[in-house]
């Protein structure tokens, strides 16, 4: 079930929706005979609350235009969706007779955010969708999410700890036009006009469009911000496999600390199927610590790199889909484990409480809403790596190399148990203890004596007795393909 002051509407089945109102947050997921006082005890991956757009008349299944749709809130009044899979929307046009906006009819078949009721451009305008699923929906422009906007006031959708997949965006269904025709299908995951959207600790995979921005699609003058996200294996029969944004209409990426990796397009060049700007230049210093497929530009930004990321598995799921959320983990021997951004102070604080923790400064979490920093540096992509590689030999997290961690190597002796298995080679041996008797003493840097897994104040600091090694990082490094928090 769910907390929160969402509404379904609509009498036509086709335009029922759960309307989030503004100022409203609803939270889903929660376990059976929980009590919703406790939001951190929520786990969209075991115990989903499921929105599904699909619904039967007799033996025909229909679908409703949007799952979900977003009004709008002004700055602080942000309204929140956190903890739901949202799935099988289809916003394929406009119904007769029906009175409903036609520019937002055909978009976002999973969340569709409307445009602001007020005007002028001094106006923040927050909508945030957090430790969500957005799965199986379709529409013209932007399957998943999609946010057509033509007002002054400019949106700012905030997409954090959330997994984009398998949606698609298209002109058609077999020989049915839908939606607008002059429209360009475009953003198979998510589609932003006239926004500046923010994508943070979330993974946007899987999806396609016959047109432009297999991914994600930036249209007149939006704007994308993707901070430690992962955007891979997408489709785009036009422009840009992974992401669109045309420079040419004043649209822009940027990327930080992210994974833009084997996501195909009709584009002429490697980078150009992960990030077209649909022929106009390219934006200097548009990224930054990435892992980027295809010959960066080194106007492009700093830090960056061009190797494959090494996702956990492909570990199929539904379709050709990895499994969520660990077949999006980097497996051992990434070269993204620790090649984020040195400066942590540009990861976005935690405004919206991924984990529930109640604490709105630390970073925002991973896509598992585990801790986001874990050892000296930040990892690229959506999620943090279990192993400490910059840490060699520190087998318990505590930013120290001691007899504590040669007593876990020589407990585990023997195993091939990869928590200890420093090397990589399949078995906890000599080979390991020799790398913590290399790494012996402290080997993070931090002030004021003593060293830190997680940065000065964070959780699992010296003197916590809490260890850094989440719970789903155990299940990757130990085979298992599902665990409940």
């Amino acid at each position: 079930g769910f907390a929160g002051g969402a509404s379904q509407t609509g009498t036509d089945a086709r335009t029922r929706t759960l309307r989030l109102k503004p100022a409203v947050l609803a939270y889903g997921s929660f376990p059976t005979n929980a009590t919703t006082s406790n939001l951190a005890q929520r786990n969209v991956h075991a115990t989903p609350t499921t929105v599904s757009g699909a619904f039967l008349i007799g033996t025909t299944t229909h679908h409703a235009f949007h799952v979900c749709t977003i009004v709008p809130s002004r700055d602080t009044n942000s309204n929140q969706i956190d903890g739901f899979i949202l799935r099988d929307g289809r916003a394929v046009g406009n119904p007769m007779g029906v009175p409903q906006d036609p520019p937002q009819s055909n978009v976002g078949g999973g969340v569709v955010l409307l445009e602001p009721e007020w005007k002028g451009l001094d106006v923040p305008v927050v909508s945030v969708i957090q430790n969500c699923i957005i799965r199986n929906n379709i529409a013209q422009l932007g399957g998943g999410v999609g946010c057509n906007n033509f007002a002054q006031a400019r949106p700012r959708p905030t997409i954090r700890a959330t997994f984009v997949v398998d949606n698609e965006a298209v002109g058609s269904i077999g020989d049915d036009p839908i939606g607008d025709p002059a429209a360009i299908p475009a953003g198979g995951g998510l589609y932003f006009h006239v926004s500046s959207a923010e994508l943070v600790s979330s993974v946007v995979a899987g999806n396609e469009t016959d047109g432009n921005g297999g991914g994600l699609a930036i249209a007149r003058a939006g704007v994308i911000d993707l901070v430690n996200s992962t955007v891979t294996e997408n489709v785009a029969d036009g422009f840009g496999g992974g992401v669109s944004a045309p420079s040419i209409f004043g649209s822009s990426a940027t990327f930080r600390s992210s994974i833009v990796y084997f996501n195909t397009s009709s584009d002429t060049t490697v980078f150009r199927k992960q990030f077209s700007n649909n022929g106009g230049p390219l934006s200097a210093e548009a990224a930054d610590y990435s892992c980027i497929q295809g010959t960066i530009p080194a106007s492009l930004g700093v830090g960056n790199i061009d190797s494959n990321p090494m996702l956990a598995s492909t570990n199929p799921g539904a379709g050709n889909l990895r499994s969520i959320p660990l077949g999006y983990a980097l497996a051992c021997g990434s070269p993204c484990v620790h090649g984020g951004d040195p400066d942590a102070s540009l990861i976005p604080d935690d405004l919206y409480d991924v984990d529930n923790d109640n604490d709105l400064a630390e970073e925002t979490p991973t896509m598992i809403r585990a801790t986001r920093v874990r050892a000296c540096r930040v990892d690229i992509g959506a999620d943090e790596s279990a192993l400490f590689i910059s840490c060699p030999g520190d087998a318990d997290g505590d930013g120290t190399v001691g007899p504590a961690d040669l007593a876990l190597v020589l407990g585990a002796w023997g195993t091939s148990n990869p928590l200890y298995d420093f090397n990589c080679d399949g078995i906890v041996n000599g080979a390991d203890s020799s790398v913590v008797l290399g790494g012996w003493g402290p080997c993070c840097p931090s002030s004021g004596g003593g060293s830190s897994m997680m940065g000065e104040g964070g959780e699992g600091s010296e003197g916590s007795d809490e260890s850094p090694i989440d719970p789903w990082s155990l299940a990757l490094w130990l085979g298992f393909s599902d665990i409940a928090e």
